[in-house]
């Protein structure tokens, strides 16, 4: 290309140069200190009782499970990791300021999904939720207590007839993991 040509073909394209726009701003983000801040309230650690590494046995003493339980999204929320000798699944927990109520979206290996909602009663955690199975309706309760010795209860019933009578499917007691194992 002679030095002619060149010098006119940027001539005609230095109005297309100069309109392209320039590099958007990067959108403001929060900062990790006001990130800490939105879920700093005390009623965001209400559940933090149930955090840790936990081995699960039944009341007659067998293991039926590990648990990882670990905060996630700057303390905004909790994750359930269970590992059992039967199934495995997850749950993610958190308090709806909204609702003033704690949420639970469990899903296990095996397809069941629940949706679970409460708050804490006492020093328990109490959860509900209904759902359908091929029998029909189940209503579920699960409720967390932690004990004195460090240990957490976790007591799963359902209820087939609205909450008039209820039934045992599941009585855990978590203790402190020694080591990391599977978890």
């Amino acid at each position: 290309m002679r030095p002619a040509s060149l010098f006119a073909a940027l001539f005609l394209c230095a109005p297309v140069l100069a309109a392209a726009p320039a590099k958007p701003p990067r959108p403001a983000l929060l900062s990790d200190h006001d990130l800490g801040k939105t879920c700093a309230a005390p009623v965001f650690r209400q559940f933090d009782f149930w955090l840790g590494r936990w081995h699960v046995t039944n009341p007659a003493g067998v293991t039926v499970g590990h648990s990882r339980i670990t905060r996630i999204s700057r303390g905004c929320a909790i994750r359930e990791q269970w590992f059992g000798r039967k199934s495995t699944g997850n749950s993610l927990n958190y308090y709806d300021a909204g609702t003033k109520q704690w949420h639970q979206d469990w899903v296990g290996s095996g397809g069941q999904v629940l949706h679970l909602h409460g708050r804490l009663q006492g020093a328990s955690m109490v959860l509900t939720g209904t759902r359908k199975d091929k029998r029909g309706h189940v209503r579920d309760r699960i409720t967390w207590t932690p004990l004195n010795s460090g240990r957490v209860r976790q007591h799963w019933e359902i209820s087939r007839d609205g909450g008039t009578s209820w039934k045992t499917i599941f009585l855990g007691t978590y203790t402190r993991a020694t080591t990391n194992g599977t978890l």
